[in-house]
């Protein structure tokens, strides 16, 4: 263990295998030393070097201490830390990867834990601190959220050829009316919205079938039941090739996708990063949809 003449306060830090003893030495010139080298010289990447720098800078103490640590385990990049990302299944299997990819390329170091869940659940995880940043989708409950919006969706009706050559649709999109005569299978969280701008228009929605996932909804669309009401992003979900997609020309039904953290969390070096580089990669002039906002 390191030995010191000069006072100076001890704590050991444990993540997964990697474990850090430091030493902290008051009236510091802010000199960093890591198992005997220099931050630069231990810590290559000025990721990692941020995150380790991390703790001093939120607590006000950059250049004012002197750090001498021991660490063992993990690899380097495992003793710097991981962005712990919540995703909902729909972004999870479209957008993320291509996300992920380009944030890699720029922070090959930063290692991901990722939560996958509906938004509700990932809302709880986030609240209960266990989740840095989530990517979910509107509608939800935004009290004691900061958002960022990133980009907006339309919903797609899918189902059989036959359903909408009843529904007299023989364009690429349909409208409102026309979805009023089939028999919808609705993601639940839809059905609110949905039946809003229905009734605004005199019309009644005929739901086949209510569930919690657009996986699901997909599904059922794919073998015939009915017409599927999802989000743009969840036609990854189809499987069937004879299923027709037609987008929902309403422009009061379009969902945003978002990047949410708590209020009152205190962001990581990594989490922040994470989301600067998704703020580089929104829609322009992206903005939250008010539709769906509640």
């Amino acid at each position: 263990m390191y030995q010191s003449k000069k006072p100076y306060l001890y704590g050991t830090g444990r993540r997964k295998s990697s474990v850090a003893r430091v030493h902290l030495f008051p009236n510091g010139t802010g000199s960093i030393t890591v198992n005997g080298r220099s931050i630069d010289e231990y810590f290559g990447l000025d990721t990692l070097k941020m995150l380790v720098r991390q703790p001093l800078e939120a607590t006000g103490n950059t250049g004012k201490m002197d750090v001498v640590a021991t660490v063992t385990g993990g690899g380097v990049s495992g003793q710097a830390g991981a962005l712990r990302l919540g995703v909902i299944s729909s972004v999870g299997s479209s957008l993320l990867p291509e996300w992920i990819q380009g944030f890699h390329a720029q922070n090959p170091a930063v290692r991901f834990e990722l939560f996958e869940a509906n938004t509700y659940q990932l809302l709880e995880q986030l609240h209960t601190n266990l989740l840095d940043l989530a990517i979910i989708r509107t509608p939800f409950e935004a009290k004691n959220l900061v958002s960022v919006p990133l980009c907006r969706e339309t919903l797609l009706a899918v189902g059989e050829k036959r359903f909408f050559v009843e529904a007299g649709c023989v364009t690429d999109c349909i409208s409102l009316t026309q979805l009023a005569m089939l028999p919808l299978i609705l993601y639940r969280r839809w059905e609110k919205p949905l039946t809003e701008a229905a009734a605004q228009d005199g019309l009644t929605l005929s739901c086949f079938c209510l569930g919690d996932d657009a996986r699901t909804a997909a599904r059922l669309a794919d073998c015939g039941l009915g017409v599927g009401v999802i989000p743009a992003s969840s036609r990854s979900f189809l499987r069937n090739s004879r299923t027709e997609i037609h987008p929902l020309q309403d422009d009061r039904l379009v969902s945003s996708i978002l990047a949410v953290h708590s209020q009152t969390a205190r962001l990581s070096t990594v989490a922040r990063l994470f989301l600067s580089y998704l703020q580089t990669q929104a829609e322009p002039d992206c903005s939250y949809s008010s539709s769906f906002s509640s």
